[in-house]
């Protein structure tokens, strides 16, 4: 891939606090240093507890198809119990129209998910309640973006909710949310 393909932004991410059993802490978030993925970051009492990021795959141009990894990781002692991405492709009005679908779960025995679109035409939501016994490392899912007019840039909205447990604490669990603002370029070669 060509590391300059990939426009990633964290503007306008909005996050709400990592929660836990014995209050609640404010969540801090930053983007990590590399040009490959837009990525947030969440800590709770200062230590990285979980990162959430988006990841341009490929993109063919003679098609108007991209490929976008979604992942989760988490912090070893701690285990992925649900997640939900909700996202919005263009995620502005009057865009070219995008068609999502899931490319290929990673792991295997792959939990039960709920796939389909939402309440608005444009967004495509990935449900998964329970992850069970995958959730033990990083979770990551790949998508295939279609579309009809490509634009200059697509811009494309990633809300992620999730929750996560800590295995050695009972009762010790957490949530994150967390909205990732991406641009895919048309043109492979812009900055």
């Amino acid at each position: 891939m060509n590391r300059r393909h990939f426009l990633a932004s964290v503007a306008g991410a909005s996050t709400l606090p990592l929660t836990g059993c014995l209050g609640q802490n404010d969540l801090d978030w930053k983007r990590l240093p590399d040009d490959e993925e837009a990525a947030l970051n969440f800590f709770a009492n200062g230590e990285r507890t979980a990162t959430v990021s988006a990841t341009e795959r490929y993109f063919a141009p003679e098609n108007g198809r991209f490929g976008l990894w979604l992942n989760i990781w988490h912090r070893e002692g701690t285990h992925l119990d649900s997640f939900r991405y909700e996202i919005l492709a263009p995620s502005t009005p009057n865009g070219p129209r995008v068609v999502v679908s899931l490319d290929r779960p990673e792991a295997s025995p792959w939990p039960e998910m709920t796939f389909g679109r939402g309440a608005q035409p444009e967004r495509t939501i990935i449900d998964v309640p329970e992850v069970g016994p995958v959730g033990r490392g990083s979770l990551g899912v790949e998508l295939r973006l279609q579309v009809d007019r490509m634009p200059e840039t697509l811009p494309v909205r990633i809300r992620t909710q999730f929750s996560l447990s800590a295995e050695n604490r009972l009762l010790k669990t957490y949530t994150g949310e967390a909205v990732l603002d991406i641009e895919l370029p048309r043109d492979p070669n812009q900055s």
